[in-house]
């Protein structure tokens, strides 16, 4: 309920105050309405804690689509919408204080926030400014005495890190296919379509993507630039900088809570946030007047938020956000997902494609090494074959750079007893631990559980072995083989401090370190003139997933590290290793073949039902009494069987079935394009909420799209 001392104040995305029992919250007003229920008891707005909305009404729009398509809750979205500081600094704020003042409200203030508001009366009672000037006349004295300090010089060093005010230049005038591509995709804007932008790797999408933003701050419009990982902000901020300065702003995990809520502000005040450069949380931001979205590597799992919910797609959401801010979107990739190119070429969406690379640089020359064939021949040390490990050596000896890619991390996947057998699990999920030789620990890369590594079998008492490798290993196989090359790693280990991935890849693009070994970190948008070989040490820990995406996002990994090598005069070398040397996807990669493997997967999919032939929604049901999991996932399939007769898999067990102590079940349901998505997911709802009503002690979500 707004009070009439508040009517002028309170406006859809105001930030207020209200009351529930006798607890106090913030929140976001959604709308304004007159039409009251009887019964209801309607709370009274307290305060407003915003002299300007904090949330855009295409954001709210935005929300409620989330909330709607992702299957969850409002409350959901707003939690990974909002820099919780917004929240906290606005109940302590001067706005607040003076709002209390207004309204006679009571509440025991802190010494602090005595002073200000000791202050507040007294400027607003001697009649030199109003009350509602008094916020301003706060600050001012606030700030005056932070610069006293030396607080403001401090504040200012560390706002560096996420906004710039480097000189603006120039950049490269495009190519002639770069600007075919450039004048293409602003004709498919005229027509008011997404635009997916297919460019071979180093092809130059970049330079695209710049104009484009120029074109767009010309307007007086914002720019939201989304990328899949943080570290690929590293050296994309750079390159940005030197064209659009301080008005340029970073959004990601790895800024404080106090820095992304600054940003936030900027973006929706729209005074100097002009284009921000962030990962999918950003798609969240609210914007005082967004003209341009940009999802570069359109492709990535990257895009999937997993857990927490909302559980959503930022590049999908990000079509749906340009469409309510009347905005123009266009997603680039060489290696786009299936269903994104299927919308492209059935003329849902625009199709503008880059075929060759920047300066006519031949793409790289790719070697398939059968590691079953190499072992027969004695021809591989440790996990080297004897062709990659040479190929590494010549690359050294001229001065040049490698990338070694292996989608593992730790020293070795699993430690065994050859005695009696003995694996050490997790006790919480059911997967073996990971050795790791930093710090000699066992760790679970699911819940975290970490323990020492025993120095016996805990049996038999038997020395252990260690089975498999991860990135670690290799790194120290590297340091033996190469040990005046320099090595760094990186993955998520070696990656967790703040500014570690800004470190590990300016030593690398510094040339401090000749090799880079590295999960998928290192096949994402990453650009080195001096790389001229990849490495992929072993192809079927991708290949291999059960999965139907696997060979999808195994083409698109492949041919994505083999594509940040040879980027400037001279054509690079990849070599791959597989004991799959014979499978279609493999040669596909080899021939850099993309439409061969969109057709192959597309045929499937159709025979199958498979997305873009149908939606699909995984429901996972978790619970610590393994008896309520199975029988209720039984009954949720039952159910849903009877409307969807056909097209409901399960229940079965996903590739890790216990995580935390909870054991897992997964339902699928395809809901195909002739049924109403709406009425469908309200079905699947009466469903969860009637299995509930059932098995009180277990939990049930939905994952809508998953990749």
């Amino acid at each position: 309920m707004v009070p009439e001392s508040h009517s002028a104040a309170v406006r859809q995305g105001s930030l207020v105050r209200v009351t529930l029992g006798r607890k106090f919250y913030n929140g976001i007003v959604l709308r304004l309405h007159d039409d009251a229920e009887e019964g209801i008891n309607y709370k009274p707005v307290l305060g407003v804690l915003s002299k300007e909305p904090i949330v855009s009404s295409a954001q709210i729009e935005l929300w409620q689509w989330v909330a709607r398509y992702y299957m969850c809750k409002m409350g959901d979205v707003l939690k990974a919408a909002i820099p919780t500081a917004l929240f906290n600094d606005a109940y302590k704020s001067r706005t607040f204080m003076a709002v209390r003042l207004k309204d006679g409200y009571e509440h025991k203030p802190t010494p602090k926030q005595k002073i200000l508001i000791d202050y507040i009366e007294r400027e607003a009672e001697s009649g030199a400014i109003s009350l509602s000037s008094a916020v301003e006349a706060a600050s001012a004295a606030v700030v005056n005495l932070l610069e006293k300090k030396g607080v403001i010089e401090k504040y200012q060093a560390e706002r560096s890190r996420f906004s710039y005010s480097e000189p603006v230049v120039a950049e490269n005038p495009l190519t002639e296919a770069q600007q075919k591509a450039y004048d293409e995709t602003m004709a498919l804007f005229a027509e008011h379509k997404p635009v997916l932008l297919k460019g071979v790797t180093s092809s130059g999408k970049t330079e695209i993507y710049i104009k484009l933003i120029k074109n767009t701050i010309a307007q007086g419009r914002q720019v939201l630039y989304l990328v899949p990982e943080i570290a690929l902000t590293t050296q994309l901020k750079q390159r940005l900088q030197r064209v659009f300065g301080d008005a340029l702003f970073l959004y990601h995990s790895k800024l404080n809570d106090q820095e992304r809520a600054e940003v936030y502000n900027e973006a929706i005040s729209g005074e100097r946030c002009m284009v921000v450069l962030g990962v999918r949380s950003s798609v969240f931001l609210s914007f005082k007047d967004l003209g341009l979205v940009i999802v570069d590597e359109q492709h990535d799992q990257s895009y999937k938020q997993q857990e927490p919910a909302p559980r959503y797609h930022a590049g999908n959401t990000a079509v749906m956000l340009a469409r309510l801010a009347g905005a123009d979107v266009i997603m680039g990739s060489a290696t786009p997902s299936v269903e994104a190119y299927y919308n492209a070429t059935s003329g849902r969406w625009g199709l503008v494609e880059l075929g060759s690379r920047y300066g006519g640089v031949l793409p790289p020359e790719l070697t398939v090494v059968d590691m079953v064939a190499e072992r027969r021949k004695n021809k591989v040390c440790e996990m080297f074959s004897w062709v990659l490990r040479d190929k590494i050596a010549a690359a050294l000896e001229h001065g040049e750079q490698v990338i070694l890619f292996h989608n593992r991390r730790g020293h070795s996947t699993s430690v065994c007893c050859p005695s009696c057998g003995w694996v050490p699990q997790c006790d919480s999920c059911s997967v073996p631990l990971t050795y790791h030789k930093v710090g000699e620990l066992l760790s679970c890369h699911y819940c975290g559980h970490k323990e020492p590594m025993p120095l016996f079998c805990p049996v038999c008492g038997n020395d252990l072995d260690t089975r498999g490798y991860g990135t670690e290993r290799v790194e120290e196989v590297l340091h033996g083989m190469f040990p005046d090359a320099g090595v760094l790693r990186l993955d998520l280990d070696s990656a967790s401090g703040k500014n570690s991935y800004e470190r590990i890849l300016g030593d690398f693009a510094a040339g401090k370190a000749k090799i880079l070994i590295g999960t998928q970190m290192v096949s994402k948008g990453l650009d080195f003139s001096n790389v001229s070989l990849v490495g992929i040490l072993n192809a079927d820990t991708l290949i291999d997933y059960p999965d139907f995406r696997s060979s999808e996002q195994s083409f698109q990994t492949l041919l994505q590290v083999s594509g940040r090598c040879g980027r400037r005069s001279r054509r690079g070398e990849v070599v791959m290793q597989t004991s799959h040397a014979t499978y279609p996807i493999v040669q596909q990669v080899a021939d850099s073949d993309y439409r061969a493997f969109f057709d192959e997967q597309i045929a499937v999919r159709s025979l199958l039902a498979y997305p873009p032939f149908s939606r699909l929604v995984f429901l996972y049901v978790k619970g610590k009494n393994p008896r309520a999991v199975n029988g209720s996932s039984q009954m949720l399939t039952s159910m849903l069987g009877k409307q969807f007769p056909n097209y409901v898999l399960g229940p079965g067990t996903p590739p890790v079935a216990k995580i935390s102590d909870y054991h897992i079940r997964r339902v699928v349901v395809k809901i195909l394009p002739s049924l109403s998505l709406a009425d469908s997911k309200a079905f699947i709802y009466s469903a969860i909420e009637e299995t509930l009503r059932n098995y009180g002690s277990i939990s049930i979500y939905a994952d809508i799209d998953p990749v």
